[in-house]
């Protein structure tokens, strides 16, 4: 199994890879993420599933670069991220819905706004707040941006840094090996993308405001929260928050740092996404 690409929009990367099992499956990636830095987390839900649709998110992997810097990873509006995933998945209907981490953000969304259109839900480390208040991050972002630093790294940002990287999905401190993750550097370069703008931050910040309007209790199918106990980039209150404006919403707390997939916590989750597609009862909360 492998991806069958095309290109949206002009730009935009669009994955779908052919499965074995029941249902499709739209997996929404992170900050960061492309096609084949997730190849093998897709390829493992394939198995379950009889098609995944991956959306390579605009500015980063093969589809574009919109900072100042090439590893830098902007957009200037969230709503840009859900036009393009609409794009792609248009004449899909009753999809299983895979995010992680800035996708859980635009999923949360998308699971609002169109409830009927997906069947279960599973979420690894969503973005849904970042670790400071919005309060505090919102007036920062908007005076950068305003003084024309909206396309540059935000403060405490940079160019790709493989050892950050690793600590980061892991939670470990120190170059801990990430096969996955070092196998794509190697072969992948041009496609490695580092820390965000001030834009994309502005942008963030306005998008996980706008969430506290929309209706999450219209969807009324299970979903699943995978909250990393060892995650230090986005909010874990918010996970359980959020997750309970949901009808059916569920937290699993599982080891490891923010990536699930490739830390402590890969098994649980990985088992978790297959009940959901399943329908075991077990992961059907």
């Amino acid at each position: 199994m492998t991806w069958n690409v095309e290109i949206v929009d002009g730009v935009v990367r669009v994955g779908r890879m052919q499965g074995e099992g029941q249902g499709n499956v739209l997996f929404i990636p992170g900050r960061g993420d492309s096609l084949e830095l997730r190849e093998e987390v897709c390829r493992r839900i394939a198995h379950h599933a009889a098609a995944v649709v991956m959306v390579e998110l605009r500015g980063q992997g093969g589809s574009g670069r919109l900072g100042r810097h090439p590893d830098a990873v902007h957009i200037d509006d969230f709503e840009q991220y859900l036009r393009d995933v609409e794009t792609a998945i248009q004449g899909l209907d009753e999809l299983h819905l895979v995010a992680h981490s800035m996708g859980g953000l635009l999923g949360a969304h998308m699971l609002g706004r169109e409830p009927d259109r997906f069947i279960s839900a599973a979420i690894s480390s969503p973005m849904w707040r970042f670790t400071q208040p919005l309060a505090v991050v919102r007036p920062l972002a908007a005076a950068a941006c305003a003084v024309g630093l909206r396309t540059s790294f935000a403060a405490g940002e940079g160019p790709f840094d493989v050892s950050t990287c690793v600590e980061m999905r892991t939670g470990r401190t120190g170059l801990t090996p990430d096969g996955e993750l070092e196998r794509f550097v190697a072969n992948s370069p041009d496609l490695v993308r580092g820390g965000s703008t001030w834009g994309w931050v502005a942008a963030a910040a306005r998008s996980m405001a706008r969430l506290d309007d929309v209706a999450l209790e219209r969807f009324d199918g299970p979903l699943l929260v995978g909250s990393c106990r060892a995650d230090r980039t986005v909010s874990l209150s918010a996970h359980q928050r959020i997750a309970s404006r949901f009808p059916r919403g569920r937290v699993i707390d599982l080891d490891g740092g923010h990536d699930p997939f490739s830390s402590d916590g890969a098994v649980e989750w990985y088992s978790a996404i297959e009940g959901m597609l399943k329908g075991d009862p077990a992961w059907s909360c």
